[in-house]
C-alpha cells in the first residue's frame, strides 16, 4: 500500500515537471499545425460514434493504457465536436489525446489528431495513434461486423511481436 501511494506521488511530481496538457494547450497545438490529420468519407457523427466505439472496446494495450487504468477518463464534447483522452492525477487533469472533428460535407470527415505531453505521452503514444487509426478503419469498412475479433486478435498478435513495457 505505502508503495502505490509513493508511486501515485512520484508519477504526480514527474508529470508536473514534464509539463502537462491543458484543452487549451491542445486546442493551441491544433491550431498551430500539430496535428495528424485523417479524412473520412463519411458523415461526422459516424465518425464521432465510431471513434468513440473503438476507445471504449479496444483490447490493444497501447490505447488500453490511454483508456483503462484508474488514471484515465475519456470526454467526449459532442457539441464541440471533440473527444479528449484525459490522465488524471493528483493534482492535475492533463489531455493526453484530443480529436477533433471537422465536417467538411455531409460525407466527409476531417480528423485533426493532437497529442499532448503527459507521462503516458512518452511511452507507446505514436503506436496507440496507429492503432486506434487502424481500428476505427476496420469499424467503419466492416460496418462493426467482427471488430471484437479483430481487436482481441491484433491484441494477441502485438503481445506476441511488441509486449507493452
Amino acid at each position: 500500500m505505502k508503495k502505490s501511494i509513493a508511486f501515485v506521488l512520484i508519477l504526480s511530481v514527474v508529470v508536473t515537471v514534464f509539463g502537462c496538457a491543458t484543452p487549451q494547450d491542445m486546442a493551441q497545438k491544433k491550431a498551430g499545425g500539430e496535428a495528424i490529420h485523417v479524412y473520412y468519407d463519411y458523415p461526422w457523427e459516424k465518425v464521432y460514434e465510431t471513434y468513440r466505439y473503438v476507445l471504449e472496446n479496444s483490447a490493444m494495450e497501447p490505447i488500453l493504457a490511454r483508456t483503462s487504468t484508474p488514471f484515465s477518463r475519456i470526454k467526449y464534447l459532442t457539441y464541440q465536436k471533440v473527444i479528449m483522452v484525459m490522465f488524471y492525477g493528483v493534482t492535475f487533469r492533463d489531455v493526453e489525446l484530443a480529436i477533433y472533428f471537422t465536417p467538411e460535407s455531409d460525407k466527409r470527415t476531417k480528423i485533426s489528431l493532437v497529442k499532448g505531453l503527459t507521462m503516458l505521452g512518452t511511452v507507446n503514444q505514436d503506436e496507440a495513434v496507429r492503432e486506434i487509426f487502424d481500428e476505427v478503419d476496420f469499424v467503419l469498412k466492416n460496418k462493426g461486423q467482427g471488430y471484437i475479433e479483430y481487436t482481441t486478435a491484433n491484441s494477441a498478435k502485438y503481445d506476441l511481436e511488441k509486449p507493452f513495457k
